[in-house]
Order: structure tokens, then sequence, then C-alpha cells
């Protein structure tokens, strides 16, 4: 059975209460690690209710709070929080990379994940977010960041266009499995000069 979002209920995590204060954005530390696992279920299954290729297996979310612990305490990652004052309502998560020669020259720094909860939406926390990693990543050499954003969630694509990303590369994929259906092997000595680019 495909895994869905569980996170716990939060007494202080009610809009009355986070309505109180504005939110502060700050690096995330190794007691934030719960709430940004209930974030990222959350994003996760927000993500699936528009693509339904979203699925994950039981319990996966032991290995992601182990994942988001070890980003936290590497030098070449960055966690930002939205701290409500009472409940983290947003994050970002960030990495610096070096290309190899054969790519583009340069540094780059790579977003992996970011979510604002619903009702912080249109606020500005997002970009808040995304401005603090951006400067972090650019005090650290990165010449331009890049991110994967899901073709099937135009509210996000709309919000990545407005913080200035444009297209690059595209990922594409394809469901296979016993069944490859349509696919042959290339009779030998034949180079495939003639298959699709």
């Amino acid at each position: 059975m495909p895994w869905r979002a569980r996170w716990p209920e939060r007494r202080d995590a009610s809009p009355d209460r986070q309505a109180r204060s504005e939110p502060r954005v700050r690096a995330a530390c190794l007691s934030d690690i719960e709430a940004l696992t209930a974030l990222w279920g959350e994003m996760m299954a927000a993500h699936r209710e528009v693509d339904e290729r979203f699925v994950f297996v039981p319990g996966v979310e032991r290995s992601v709070a182990q994942h988001l612990r070890s980003l936290v305490r590497s030098p070449d990652s960055a966690v930002f929080v939205a701290d409500a004052g009472d409940a983290v309502v947003g994050y970002v998560v960030g990495d610096l990379h070096r290309r190899p020669p054969w790519y583009p020259a340069g540094s780059f720094g790579f977003i992996s994940d970011m979510y604002v909860r619903p009702e912080w939406r249109r606020k500005r926390v997002g970009t808040a977010l995304v401005r603090a990693l951006e400067q972090w990543m650019a005090g650290r050499g990165v010449t331009s960041v890049e991110l994967l954003a899901a073709e099937r969630n135009p509210a996000g694509l709309a919000f990545w266009r407005a913080m200035g990303y444009t297209d690059y590369l595209r990922m594409m994929r394809r469901e296979i499995g016993a069944d490859t259906t349509g696919w042959s092997p290339l009779p030998r000595g034949t180079t495939g000069g003639d298959e699709p680019a």
C-alpha cells in the first residue's frame, strides 16, 4: 500500500496561534527534524494529488528524517525554516555541487525541497526561504542554482518562474518492467544511426 503523509497533531500549530507572529527564516537545527519530516510528508501528499507517480514505501518517514538530519549537519548543505513562533510552517533544502569538466563550467547549488503550508502561502514566506538559501549559496561561490519542478504542478512552476528561474533541462520518465513493448535489440553490426536522437 503506498505511503501517505501522516504527521502528529501539534497543539501549537493552529492558525490562531500562528497568526500571532510573522514567520522568521532561520537555519534549521536538529530539534526541527520532526517538523521537517512532517512538512516533507505534506509536500509529497500535495504532489500525489496532481501526479499519482509520487508513491513511497511504507515507513519512509524514518529514512526521510535520517536524510534531513544528515543535511542539517553537512557543511555542504543548508536547510532553512520559516518559524512562526510555535510552529515551523515552511522549509527549503539545498546543497552545493561542482560539475565535472565535460559539463558546463562552474559550481552550482541544487534546491531539492521547498514547501510552505497552504495557510502561509502568498505571504512571501516561500520567497524569503528561497532568497535565504540563494544568499547562503552565493557566499560559497555558486554561479547558478538549479532545481526540479513537477510538470503537473502549475502553481509551483509559476512560483519558480516568478523567482527568476527558467527552463534548462527537462527530466523525462518512462515506466518499464518485464514488458518492454515496442523495444527490440539492434541487429548485430548496426549502430542505431536511424534511431530517434
